[in-house]
């Protein structure tokens, strides 16, 4: 039940930082809207159980709505995924988990991308 209303929340989400209002900002909500440095601080306890269904659902959330894309990580393992969000959010500790996971889908389709016209 969690896992599909965080999927649900997602589709609300936009696909990319670009559809925020002209300040550049946009809501979001549950752990999407939690700090880095909270996501930091769940990393080896119990509480980030929940920050990983939270980005599968957020990751299955995007393959649905994006055109054109089957998966997201495609040619990654869900474990470099989290490698790169630990990385980010250790950059970047007063980000908040949804903005995370827009760099890194954006990155990753970017990836994809390239590697496709090459």
């Amino acid at each position: 039940m969690r896992l599909a209303s965080a999927a649900l929340l997602l589709l609300l989400l936009p696909f990319t930082l670009q559809a925020k209002d002209a300040d550049k900002r946009f809501a979001t909500y549950g752990l999407g809207s939690a700090k880095c440095s909270s996501y930091n601080a769940s990393r080896n306890t119990e509480k980030f159980g929940d920050y990983r269904h939270f980005i599968h659902g957020y990751l299955s959330a995007f393959n649905l709505i994006v055109p054109n894309n089957y998966d997201i990580l495609e040619q990654h393992s869900m474990a470099e995924a989290i490698d790169w969000l630990d990385r980010f959010c250790n950059g970047y500790p007063g980000e908040n988990l949804s903005n995370a996971l827009a760099y890194l889908t954006e990155y990753y389709y970017e990836l994809r991308v390239e590697t496709q016209a090459r």
